[in-house]
């Protein structure tokens, strides 16, 4: 039960009131990656160290607790560092005619037309992690090659 308050709160300080959304994606360091396994473990050690203050504000309805947002932003940081770090432990070798179907797929056409906004998010396509494809995530995907 208490994490689907956790999630709840979450969600709704994404785009409103804390904010979380802004500051995970001002977050450009990363975490080397060298080992999937013993990194994302590293990462729930770390997050653990915090989980414990936040079930404690949370139990207590203190949702307007600065100690909790902050815990909560460091695991949100944190864990954005390990992902920019996985995506380039694991980043496949693009060329600019992927960049030119994701450009495609924005217009509705070319080989991706038949995918769907979530599908193409579940492939990797929302650089922006805004919940959509568009423009910006041609822009940043072009970037990264």
């Amino acid at each position: 039960m208490i994490y689907c308050v956790y999630e709840t709160y979450v969600s709704n300080n994404w785009v409103t009131g804390h904010n979380f959304s802004k500051h995970v994606k001002r977050v450009k360091t990363e975490k080397e990656i060298t080992n999937p396994y013993n990194d994302m473990h590293d990462l729930a050690n770390y997050s653990r160290a915090y989980s414990e203050k936040i079930w404690i504000c949370m139990d207590n309805d203190n949702y307007s607790d600065p100690l909790l947002t902050g815990y909560v932003g460091f695991t949100m940081i944190k864990g954005q560092e390990y992902m920019n770090g996985m995506f380039n432990y694991s980043k496949p070798e693009y060329s600019i005619a992927d960049v030119i179907m994701l450009l495609q797929y924005t217009e509705g056409t070319g080989p991706f037309s038949d995918k769907t906004d979530q599908d193409m998010i579940i492939l990797g396509f929302d650089f922006d992690n805004n919940g959509e494809i568009d423009i910006i995530d041609v822009q940043m995907f072009l970037q990264s090659i």
